[in-house]
């Protein structure tokens, strides 16, 4: 196992946060852009809420393809967009900080995954965020109302899931 992320900072909390009884944990500082790990070297690929935060998407994806063996795993928790989003929803600075304007829609986060060279994509809602949590974020605005409203059950936690194929 190895966990890998461009931010020193990052790979510190990482292992401050392993247990006595973890996996054996290889930490590397490197940009999922350029992964400095041979073809096929890997099972699985993963990553937790950060695949919307990579500054080339499809680059970064490929990286990922590229280091899976054939039959590899591509298995990633992240927010996700049910359908477009009004513009001013994705501006919301809170909802950008909220990890939620950032997010794909699931068209696009399909897309990119396909054009990476993956197969068999699947997204399972893990949470589906309501009225609430849109509301909490956006309250200082003028117009939280209608963005809260705009964001209720469009946003939702979910395990993407795709294959290299064999």
């Amino acid at each position: 196992v190895i966990g890998c992320d461009f931010a020193h900072e990052m790979l510190i909390r990482m292992r401050r946060g392993a247990t006595p009884r973890a996996t054996p944990l290889e930490r590397c500082e490197a940009d999922a852009l350029r992964l400095p790990f041979r073809a096929a070297a890997f099972s699985i690929v993963s990553c937790a809420f950060g695949v919307r935060n990579f500054q080339d998407l499809g680059v970064a994806l490929s990286e990922m393809h590229r280091v899976l063996r054939p039959g590899g795993r591509f298995a990633v928790s992240d927010i996700v967009v049910r359908g477009p989003i009004d513009v001013q929803v994705r501006k919301s600075v809170e909802l950008w900080i909220g990890c939620m304007a950032g997010a794909l829609e699931e068209g696009e986060y399909t897309g990119f995954l396909r054009d990476a060279g993956f197969e068999d994509i699947s997204m399972e809602p893990t949470r589906l965020y309501g009225l609430e949590a849109p509301r909490a974020l956006v309250q200082s605005l003028p117009n939280a109302a209608e963005i809260a409203e705009e964001a209720a059950g469009r946003f939702m936690s979910a395990f993407i899931r795709a294959c290299k194929p064999a």
